[in-house]
């Protein structure tokens, strides 16, 4: 009998001290996570353009071809789409999650036609556009990707986002500007001067919609 009490206050002990430790350890964890999440007096951070020269240029752009529509700038794809079946929510929230295009476009009701990415010195991943076309498309959304300084004529763009029929309804209020960005379309006869690219003429290869 004596043996066994020799044997056991020993256990209790370390078996209370273990205890204590795990409580110990809990404690210290949960109060790092709180320090963690604490809203710093001075915080580490400062503030920064929202797009660069490059994207602005189109920025600006695509704002005055589409003055009818309202276009916002990097908008997550999670923003304007929803999976097919709820249970699968969470799955492509967080596939989708990281993934935003450039600009889009979209209507007065929220409902987004069309999207573009602009080309930076970098490029774009095949895997990304690849990404963006296949599930853009299958909403029937137009999505494009396009450089700085080779935009097309203000028609080619609204063609493609709204359907070529809706485009010509609506083109007038877009002749004057797309004369002055683009001369030589609107002036089929005129050359652009040596040295000089003619934006008009650059195609919307690059384009997947869903609207035509």
């Amino acid at each position: 009998m004596n043996d066994l009490v020799v044997w056991i206050f020993p256990l209790a002990a370390a078996v209370a001290g273990a205890a204590a430790g795990a409580l110990l350890y809990e404690w210290w964890m949960s109060k790092s996570a709180r320090k963690r999440r604490a809203i710093p007096q001075q915080w580490p951070l400062s503030a920064r353009a929202l797009a660069n020269p490059e994207e602005r240029k189109v920025w600006r752009w695509l704002t005055r071809s589409f003055s009818d529509h309202h276009v916002m700038i990097k908008v997550p794809l999670t923003s304007f789409t929803l999976p097919s079946a709820k249970e699968q929510s969470l799955h492509w929230y967080e596939v989708l999650s990281g993934v935003y295009c450039t600009l889009t476009v979209c209507r007065s009701d929220g409902q987004v036609i069309g999207c573009v990415d602009v080309l930076g010195d970098r490029g774009l991943p095949s895997s990304h556009r690849h990404l963006k076309q296949s599930l853009l498309s299958q909403c029937g959304i137009a999505y494009c990707v396009l450089a700085p300084e080779g935009l097309p004529s203000t028609h080619k763009i609204r063609a493609e986002f709204l359907g070529d029929s809706v485009a010509k309804a609506r083109g007038s209020e877009h002749e004057d500007y797309d004369t002055e960005v683009h001369p030589a379309h609107a002036n089929p006869g005129s050359t652009p001067k040596s040295g000089q690219r003619s934006r008009s003429r650059m195609p919307l290869e690059s384009c997947r919609g869903g609207l035509h």
